[in-house]
């Protein structure tokens, strides 16, 4: 099926509903819903023109051109990256607007991620930031609410030296961001004292990134070289650690005498 966006997209998002949204630089962001068996046997037979047997959910216009988007399917809420430097928040279901951050004044909102009961924006400046969603939010099936404004605005640090374009996030409290420098950075941003910092971050792989995503068990990025590629993201280093020094101890004792060190072919 063709789905008509009305301009360039600029985002992508396909929800495990089945739904697909796209963003569009002239303003507008449209929700096409997967196809019911009535309508796929309709596009079967000829019937319906232009977007066959998906179904036009909503077609808004925000106020600036969207970059990126994210949706919290369980919470009814998608959210947006502006071009001016903003995120806007709207529920899902019927498109309203609960409430617009400005996330990077002066910048662009480049990416844009649900993660950890938080909205997270990349910036083109480099910095990450997050807000807080109101306790409202969180309870399955979402509502009219807005940010949490009795938690502070926080910003990751160090920032990326390029434009961020890429934040996702893992189940056991990791966040990972990657900008067009080629850099990745893992941070914890549930840490069980202090503030977010960052874990580690890979820089010189990657000529210029442009995208990435991970399934808790293997981080992808992309790139202009051309090449996608995957590092283990499941790996326990600590645990390796532990798991080698115990087979070092169950090693025989006996088997480590003189005759079998073969010691006394040594001996004068």
């Amino acid at each position: 099926a063709a789905l008509p966006c009305g301009g360039v997209i600029s985002a992508l998002v396909l929800t495990e509903a089945g739904a697909v949204w796209a963003a569009a630089l002239d303003g507008s962001l449209r929700r096409f819903d997967p196809p019911t068996e009535q309508a796929e046997a309709a596009a079967t037979r000829g019937v319906g023109v232009g977007v066959g047997a998906w179904i036009p959910g909503l077609a808004l216009a925000l106020a600036a051109a969207p970059l990126c988007a994210a949706v919290d399917e369980a919470r009814d809420l998608v959210a947006c990256g502006l071009a001016d430097g903003s995120v806007a928040l709207l529920v899902a279901s019927n498109g309203t607007m609960i409430a617009r951050w400005n996330a990077h004044g002066g910048s662009r909102a480049r990416s844009v991620a649900f993660a950890h009961d938080s909205v997270w924006s990349g910036g083109a400046d480099g910095t990450v930031r997050r807000r807080f969603l109101n306790a409202a939010v969180l309870s399955p099936g979402g509502g009219a609410s807005a940010f949490d404004a009795s938690r502070p605005i926080e910003s990751l640090g160090p920032a990326h030296d390029g434009a961020v374009v890429g934040l996702v996030g893992r189940s056991d409290g990791l966040l990972v961001s990657g900008a067009l420098d080629g850099s990745l950075r893992v941070w914890d941003v549930a840490p069980v004292e202090g503030s977010p910092k960052c874990l580690y971050g890979l820089l010189g792989y990657k000529v210029w990134l442009g995208s990435v995503a991970t399934d808790d068990v293997r981080l992808i990025a992309d790139g202009s070289d051309n090449c996608i590629i995957v590092h283990d993201f499941n790996f326990d280093a600590q645990g390796d650690l532990d798991e080698e020094e115990e087979s070092n101890e169950d090693i025989d004792e006996d088997e480590l005498d003189e005759d079998s060190l073969g010691i006394d072919s040594f001996l004068p």
